[in-house]
């Protein structure tokens, strides 16, 4: 901590550019690729198949392509109204990076694909399946019809399976390939409950981030958990998903055999109280984003 509480040590202006480029970071959804860069490597500890670093950057490119389709769209008049009320100052200058934006997510993309086929060639047409299932999810013109992330509490629980699918795609993708004996072999393997516990944290920091779109979605119809409970209740379900989902990762059999172990401790106690605490705070997004990543490196260097 600084000794002058007047900041007199820190040069005028420098903690106001942090926070600028801080923002830009989440507004370009920097904060989102890295939670699901450290799912992907969480999930591969626990599974007792670490991800390589090409399976990282392919799932890298996969989320943050992603995550800049659902904020962009393919054109301006696909563009989403509940973004821009939800949060102006984020989906002003997206707008108007728009056009960028959409070359970067296409060249992403293609990246991923290429990427994905020298990990595993199961991988290249995971890319074509996420950018269809982007399109269902957000949809093509918004407020014509229901989308499938307005359908009652579904927004969380299709946010919690692409992040963890993706994740587990990038793992067990260089074991299978396309060989169908493997992968039903495989499914026999996984440790169910450890990969249900880590999907149950992920929803429940789905939710914790709805909080910050409640009157957004309610206005737009979108009925996540914090429209159809409100937000007190809503943030009770999040608390629940974290702790249970905690628990399920902390205590259940991992990919070795073990039972207890003192890194899936760690992650789950450290994900489950910041989560608890970042919902207390008014915009929650970028920190849930941000916090798992740095959890899963603390857990991956004091864990061992």
């Amino acid at each position: 901590m600084c000794a002058h509480k007047d900041g007199g040590n820190v040069p005028r202006g420098t903690i106001g550019t942090l926070n600028l480029w801080l923002g830009i970071a989440g507004h370009l959804a920097l904060w989102a690729a890295m939670y699901a860069a450290g799912v992907a490597i969480i999930l591969g500890a626990f599974l007792g198949r670490p991800v390589g670093g090409l399976g990282i950057l392919y799932v890298v490119l996969c989320a943050h392509s992603g995550y800049i389709f659902d904020r962009v769209k393919f054109r301006d008049a696909d563009l989403d109204p509940a973004d821009l009320m939800a949060d102006p100052g984020r989906h002003v200058f997206l707008r108007r990076s728009a056009k960028w934006l959409r070359v970067l997510m296409i060249a992403e993309w293609i990246g991923a694909a290429a990427v994905g086929v020298v990990v595993s060639p199961v991988l290249g047409g995971v890319v074509l399946g996420g950018v269809i299932a982007g399109y269902v999810y957000s949809g093509w013109r918004p407020g014509k019809g229901k989308r499938l992330k307005d359908l009652a509490g579904l927004k969380a629980l299709l946010v919690a399976c692409a992040v963890v699918g993706l994740g587990l795609a990038a793992v067990v993708g260089p074991e299978i390939g396309w060989n169908v004996g493997a992968l039903l072999k495989l499914v026999g393997e996984l440790p169910w409950v450890v990969l249900g516990g880590v999907w149950l944290i992920v929803c429940g920091d789905a939710v914790v981030c709805d909080l910050d779109d409640l009157t957004s979605d309610g206005v737009f119809s979108t009925r996540s958990f914090p429209v159809l409970m409100g937000a007190r209740r809503a943030g009770v379900v999040a608390a629940g998903l974290l702790v249970v989902g905690g628990m399920m990762v902390a205590f259940g059999r991992g990919g070795g055999g073990e039972g207890f172990d003192v890194s899936r401790v760690m992650f789950s106690g450290m994900i489950a109280l910041s989560g608890v605490g970042i919902m207390r705070l008014e915009k929650r997004r970028d920190w849930i984003d941000g916090r798992m990543l740095l959890v899963v490196l603390i857990v991956s260097i004091l864990g061992r």
